[in-house]
């Protein structure tokens, strides 16, 4: 009996570590907020990335880096930065956050379970929360300069 659980732990263990991310160079990944609407990122093979937030309506422009499951974002500006005056709050600036590999999808780091009863509460759908790769996409270097 012993020996059933310890292969069971062995394998439960295998399942949940994480994957390394393969190539992104060239790839886009959308996250659906509605059917028709998403928002996505684009890795191009400079380590620079293009994303775009459907409910602002801006593109966001930075350097990327990967190691092992994760994917780290550096966003150095936002499409409209240049058209307000530095220290204005609808720049977007700098920023940092991190995408997770997991089975073939990326995932934007988890709420906090506060967050998740507040966004419940104002009627928020928590549905599908990761990006997936847009397998007809065909990258371009002139559609993706900054």
């Amino acid at each position: 009996m012993g020996k059933i659980i310890l292969l069971f732990y062995v394998l439960f263990i295998q399942s949940v570590q994480s994957q390394d991310v393969p190539n992104l160079v060239g790839t886009k990944w959308k996250l659906y907020i509605t059917k028709d609407a998403f928002d996505y990122i684009i890795f191009n093979p400079d380590s620079s990335y293009i994303s775009y937030s459907c409910e602002v309506g801006e593109k966001y422009f930075g350097k990327y880096k990967v190691k092992g499951d994760t994917i780290f974002i550096f966003q150095e500006k936002g499409e409209y930065d240049d058209e307000f005056p530095k220290g204005s709050k609808h720049r977007a600036g700098k920023a940092e956050g991190k995408l997770f590999y997991k089975n073939g999808k990326l995932f934007p780091p988890g709420m906090s379970e506060v967050e998740k009863i507040k966004a419940k509460k104002y009627g928020f759908n928590l549905g599908r929360v990761f990006y997936i790769k847009d397998k007809k996409y065909k990258y371009s270097v002139d559609l993706h300069k900054n």
